[in-house]
């Protein structure tokens, strides 16, 4: 039975796209079997045979170690780096929920985990066509997976971490815990944040990501406790 993590952030360039990586490097090191998968990036680019392919799952492929083929990681790559559901409308290609599900199907059909990683902040767009709109959150919601919050450590993380964690639970999604990235330990701004956003949210600082991080120092075990 496939085991399913959303690594969702509180907005965009956090590190959602490190922090998978980084989550992807630990599972395949302990042998495990892990598929990486998004909906919609906006900003693509070519793999070798000039297919135009996600470039985080280029990235994670080539940080990680991951095998997948990167064209089955994402199956809606737009070329405007802008919000997914506009760039669709700029390039006359809708985002279509049917498409991207039986993608989904197949990832999680081929290994057993699947690391979600969302576009932006959970209220990003993926369709706003008349009355449909589908959000980030829908699809936590839609496949029923946990979410790891990712947030910068620096200032305003705070507010936005907090933000995310409870539209999460308000939204009925369970969340496993926070990602702080780019945290500076003797830093006491960053060390406050992580205390300050723990004790309004009751969630826990899951792993602290310093700058360039290659590795996580949170077991396996535990890391893959966080998928369900």
């Amino acid at each position: 039975m496939n085991k399913k993590l959303f690594v969702v952030g509180t907005g965009t360039d956090v590190g959602k796209t490190y922090v998978s990586a980084l989550i992807v490097k630990k599972a395949l090191e302990s042998g495990a079997r892990i598929g990486y998968f998004k909906a919609a990036t906006s900003g693509y680019g070519y793999d070798a045979n000039g297919r135009a392919i996600s470039g985080e799952a280029l990235f994670i492929k080539e940080f990680s170690g991951l095998t997948q083929d990167v064209v089955s990681a994402c199956p809606f790559n737009y070329a405007h780096a802008v919000s997914p559901h506009l760039a669709a409308r700029l390039e006359s290609r809708p985002y279509d929920q049917s498409v991207v599900d039986r993608a989904f199907a197949d990832v999680c059909a081929r290994y057993d985990f699947t690391l979600i990683e969302a576009s932006g902040g959970i209220y990003c767009p993926l369709r706003m066509e008349g009355d449909e709109r589908i959000l980030i959150l829908d699809l936590i919601q839609r496949w029923n997976a946990p979410a790891l919050i990712v947030s910068d450590s620096g200032l305003g993380a705070i507010n936005v971490a907090t933000l995310t964690a409870r539209a999460l639970r308000d939204a009925g999604v369970k969340t496993v815990g926070f990602a702080f990235n780019r945290f500076r330990e003797h830093d006491v701004m960053h060390t406050d944040n992580v205390k300050t956003t723990e004790a309004l949210t009751d969630l826990k600082a899951l792993i602290l990501i310093p700058e360039n991080a290659q590795n996580i120092e949170t077991p396996t075990e535990t890391v893959l406790n966080w998928f369900e």
